[in-house]
């Protein structure tokens, strides 16, 4: 059975795909900010985390 991702894990994988670069968790943070998609900093790195990024 395939896990479903959560909207965090889909945004993140949007903004890495339309950014094609490296990011680290803060700069990914920053970036969602900028973009008024916002979400905590620990959201972040639990997204990263069940993504295996």
């Amino acid at each position: 059975m395939k896990a479903q991702r959560t909207r965090s894990q889909e945004r993140i994988l949007k903004l890495l795909t339309t950014l094609n670069r490296a990011m680290s968790a803060q700069d990914l943070y920053v970036e969602l900010r900028k973009r008024k998609q916002s979400m905590g900093l620990a959201t972040v790195y639990r997204a990263l985390d069940a993504l295996k990024l």
